[in-house]
């Protein structure tokens, strides 16, 4: 009789149907395993067993979140009835059931591969791996040996202190975890995970042009009280352009998907302005214990063109702080002077008039890291105290004034004025008169 072969492939949603090897003879009957199938089709006509997968490994990567997989696939001249691989995957102290691995939407591994990357993984967690070959008839060989690995990237301690090495850095905003420009005028990609999952929907991508982006995900643990994001500010931007800050989180569908949200957590525009002091601002993350999150800054403006400066440091993702000494607001832990002004009044101010001006000259505070500026004070006879409207830089020793009128005296006194806004002790008074031509 004749003898013809058609392979038939009928592909719809989660499914594959294929016919092949199909044969009009009349029907052999030697039948040695008494499966229902002639030996002479029989992949395996004695009802051997497909044995266990060689040269299985697991290894968590050192350069992408997921699991690499490996094993030595089988010699298909020898193994004939071999269809593909299962992966089985348990994750420990979850109360939940092993779960079978997919690829290209079938649990089945083609035949010819050696190796599989698991990115649909979850931080923090130990999984159990193991394999077994599937026949063609659907028979299930061997298992291997179950193989365990632990998943950990990205742990950073928590709480998580972006902290001052010495609090000058707070005008200096460039610090270990942060990259962080004075205008957004820059392209921080994420870099850590480029995606999850196995699906397009439960990708992770970070494309958008961001201009601050933490470069390091915090997994704040399940034992989180009352977690805070806080940092210091500095903020002059105008009335058309604001700064959002984002929280970002991994969020676990089922073994095999996950997602990423987003929430607004933060938003500084024109009326949060600063003065070119540093405020501080804490941001609640109550609800996201046990989860892993990051941190991204943005810039918006209501007429297209972001205009204006911000700079932010000493970055915290911690339990929130209480002990506040000085009631000022800002907690002790965050507080660049927690008792308030710990800077000493400048020392011997002096004035020296002229025509048309006066000079004011004072000694410098002792080198003090917390120190900003210095605010001058003024007083016309016959009228109110009068501050002169610039922050005198921390450097200066002298002031010229020529806001004055010929001969009428003035009182002048100075203080330090810290990073945060604080106002330290007022020096002495001096007082001079202007001449009079």
């Amino acid at each position: 009789l004749a003898v013809f072969r058609q392979k038939i492939t009928q592909d719809g949603p989660g499914r594959i149907f294929t016919v092949d090897n199909v044969v009009i003879e009349d029907m052999p009957s030697e039948d040695a395993d008494s499966d229902g199938i002639p030996d002479k089709y029989d992949p395996s006509p004695n009802g051997e067993s497909l044995p266990a997968i060689e040269g299985f490994t697991v290894q968590a990567s050192e350069e992408q979140v997921g699991v690499n997989i490996s094993w030595t696939p089988f010699d298909l001249s020898v193994h004939r009835s071999l269809m593909g691989y299962y992966i089985y995957r348990t994750r420990i102290n979850s109360g939940l059931p092993e779960i079978r691995l997919r690829h290209n939407g079938s649990e089945i591994f083609d035949a010819d591969l050696s190796s599989y990357f698991d990115e649909a993984v979850r931080n923090a967690s130990t999984y159990e791996y193991r394999m077994e070959p599937i026949s063609k008839e659907n028979d299930i060989g061997q298992s291997t040996a179950i193989q365990s690995v632990s998943i950990a990237y990205n742990l950073a301690p928590y709480p998580m202190l972006d902290d001052f090495d010495q609090a000058e850095t707070v005008m200096k905003p460039l610090d270990s975890a942060w990259d962080i420009a004075n205008k957004y005028v820059y392209l921080y990609p994420f870099s850590g995970t480029k995606y999850l999952g196995i699906s397009e929907k439960s990708k992770v991508t970070e494309s958008q042009n961001y201009s601050v982006v933490m470069d390091k995900r915090i997994y704040i643990p399940a034992t989180a009280q009352n977690p805070m994001l806080s940092y210091w500010f500095s903020s002059n931007l105008d009335s058309n352009s604001s700064v959002k800050i984002y929280l970002h989180w991994i969020e676990y569908l089922s073994e095999l998907e996950m997602e990423k949200k987003s929430k607004l957590l933060c938003e500084h525009n024109s009326s949060s302005n600063t003065d070119g002091f540093y405020n501080w601002n804490q941001c609640s993350l109550a609800g996201f214990a046990d989860k892993e999150a990051w941190i991204t800054i943005d810039e918006s403006s209501s007429n297209g063109t972001f205009s204006g400066d911000f700079a932010f440091d000493d970055v915290r993702i911690a339990e929130k702080e209480t002990q506040d000494t000085d009631g000022d607001g800002i907690p002790d832990a965050y507080d660049i002077s927690p008792n308030g002004a710990n800077f000493p009044a400048p020392q011997n101010i002096k004035s020296a008039s002229g025509f048309a001006y006066l000079n004011i000259t004072w000694n410098k505070v002792e080198d003090n890291p917390a120190i900003y500026g210095y605010r001058l004070y003024k007083t016309e006879a016959g009228s109110q105290e009068q501050p002169i409207n610039t922050i005198l830089p921390k450097n200066h020793t002298q002031y010229l004034d020529g806001e004055t009128k010929a001969g009428v005296s003035y009182a002048y006194t100075i203080s330090a004025v810290g990073k945060d806004g604080t106002i330290g002790p007022r020096s002495a008074q001096t007082v001079s008169t202007t001449h009079v031509k």
